[in-house]
């Protein structure tokens, strides 16, 4: 035994922590990006990659020209602007907005997303950033009201002759199979095709969130109505709405909770509410769904 082979012998542990120290200090620059936090790995790119789809008018859509627009879209660049970085606006199809953030396409959801117990298994959740609720979208032309209460409005449709269009992957869909399992399902890519949906007479209904719903009926007098709105009878289901990051990365959440309710503190968040949908914001419900703040 060399007297190297001894002191190998007489102290293992110390053998074991050189080695160990060496194999960390290999992989230091991957493993110092790996450990930086979401806001940092932001600030260092000078951009944050909000995922979204531009398909809910007027919380998220494009503009005549293009542009993304809507509450949440305003929402998000006061984000980007507090944080000084650039907003990259990742417009995908609703389904791929969670897998879109696994594989780190995207940093954040703004999209109005329901936060539900499947889907906080994934992502972390920031506080809500709307109090919304699911509403039902049927013909002028049906003898259901808008003070049909959700018993009888569901009395009414849950049968297998009627139609009812939603998007798949969204709270509505869970909805129907819960709500109206009974029913004849119709699979459409958005709100707005299931509106039309709804007016072309191939669905007999859809389920849609509160704002969407109200303001397409606002812009389309006569095009659909809307029952169990929130304001003749209770909505259909209430739930939160808002966006989240990756599962472990929830810090970055809590910034985003003080930034929204300084959003609503100062006004700005009712300012663009009232420019983009056209009515005030239900605050007091929102603030108690977020806790008080």
């Amino acid at each position: 035994m060399t007297r190297y082979d001894k002191a190998a012998w007489r102290f293992p542990g110390a053998i074991a922590t050189v080695v160990l120290l060496a194999v960390a200090l290999a992989g230091g620059p991957a493993q110092a990006q790996a450990r930086k936090s979401m806001m940092d790995q932001v600030l260092d790119r000078k951009e944050l990659r909000v995922g979204v789809e531009l398909k809910y008018p007027p919380i998220m859509y494009r503009d005549a020209s293009g542009n993304p627009q809507g509450f949440e879209v305003e929402l998000a660049r006061t984000m980007c602007k507090t944080l000084n970085v650039t907003c990259n606006f990742v417009d995908v199809e609703f389904p791929a907005l969670i897998p879109a953030l696994q594989s780190g396409k995207i940093d954040i959801i703004v999209a109005q997303m329901a936060l539900t117990p499947a889907r906080a298994m994934v992502v972390d959740f920031c506080k809500p950033f709307e109090a919304t609720g699911d509403v039902v979208i049927v013909s002028p032309k049906s003898p259901l009201a808008e003070t049909t209460t959700a018993k009888d409005v569901v009395d009414a449709l849950n049968k297998p002759d009627v139609k009812i269009a939603v998007q798949l992957s969204t709270v509505e869909s869970q909805l129907r199979s819960a709500v109206f399992a009974k029913t004849t399902p119709v699979d459409v890519s958005g709100p707005l095709d299931a509106f039309l949906q709804v007016i072309s007479g191939r669905a007999d209904a859809t389920l849609s969130d509160d704002v969407s719903a109200l303001k397409y009926a606002q812009e389309h007098p006569g095009s659909i109505k809307v029952l169990l709105d929130g304001r003749h009878q209770p909505y259909l289901r209430n739930f939160p709405s808002g966006g989240g990051v990756l599962r472990g990365n929830g810090d970055f959440c809590r910034w985003v909770d003080v930034q929204v309710q300084d959003w609503i503190n100062s006004g700005a968040y009712q300012a663009a509410y009232l420019k983009e949908v056209g009515w005030p914001p239900p605050l007091a419900e929102l603030q108690l769904l977020r806790g008080g703040y």
